[in-house]
């Protein structure tokens, strides 16, 4: 999706769900609206890369984590060349860590537990 959502019913309604359960916690409409924008570019972004990476994968044909793994090896060798990126050389020989829904949920949980210790309620007690 390269441009915002369009804005409907649904949207609306949506937004002012999000906008009531933050200004209950102690938010001004500003404060609410600015973390509910926060969220937005967390989802619209994280589902935008997601069908980025989907669509590269058909086009190259890279329907396995084994076709993908040999697809980069090329930037290996190039990641790996004079030894300038060991570490990238190290992932990109065993690529490892969390995939792409299990990011999705930790950067998620990040937003979320950052978003409750800003509120007036919350542990930090700090706003905007």
């Amino acid at each position: 999706m390269p441009t915002r959502p369009p804005l409907g019913r649904h949207l609306m309604r949506r937004t002012e769900f999000l906008l009531q359960v933050l200004a209950r916690q102690g938010l001004t409409v500003g404060e609410a609206m600015t973390y509910a924008a926060l969220l937005d570019r967390h989802l619209l972004g994280s589902a935008q890369q997601e069908a980025e990476e989907l669509a590269m994968r058909r086009r190259y044909g890279l329907h396995s984590p084994q076709q993908l793994s040999e697809a980069i090896t090329a930037a290996r060798d190039l990641a790996a060349e004079g030894g300038r990126h060991p570490l990238l050389t190290e992932w990109m020989t065993a690529p490892s860590g969390a995939g792409m829904d299990e990011q999705f949920e930790l950067s998620l949980a990040f937003h979320l537990d950052g978003i409750a210790t800003r509120l007036p309620h919350g542990k930090g007690g700090a706003t905007p």
